[in-house]
């Protein structure tokens, strides 16, 4: 998976896991998230991730698991359009990769809750 990719990769060019990023988000600027078309594609991808209960409890309404699917599907597109947009490891500013990185982390969180629930695993590779 890219998101998992872009962690390993940032653990072996800075020695920076992900809990470590997720740390120096206090310390990091905001400005990546309010700085024009890529704030609001940040926010965008990480108000799409926030949805999933939301997403859940329409599915258990409506008694139609394929919500869920559905979903996932569109929370992945919508990551794979930023990750090509704004590469995380490629960007110098650190403030930006930081951002991103901290973002994709979130994403991948809410997705892999997201396969959990439909009896899905992470593929490993794509």
């Amino acid at each position: 998976m890219r998101a998992q990719n872009i962690f390993q990769k940032l653990q072996e060019r800075e020695g920076l896991s992900e809990d470590a990023l997720i740390a120096r988000l206090r310390d990091t600027a905001s400005t990546p998230l309010t700085d024009g078309e890529e704030g609001d594609e940040l926010w965008n991808l990480a108000l799409e991730a926030a949805r999933l209960d939301e997403v859940v409890d329409a599915a258990v309404r409506t008694l139609e698991p394929s919500i869920v699917a559905k979903y996932a599907f569109s929370l992945s597109q919508a990551f794979n359009a930023l990750y090509h947009k704004y590469p995380v490891l490629n960007e110098e500013r650190a403030e930006w990769r930081i951002w991103r990185a901290a973002v994709i982390s979130f994403y991948r969180r809410q997705l892999t809750r997201t396969l959990d629930l439909m009896g899905a695993r992470v593929p490993t590779r794509m």
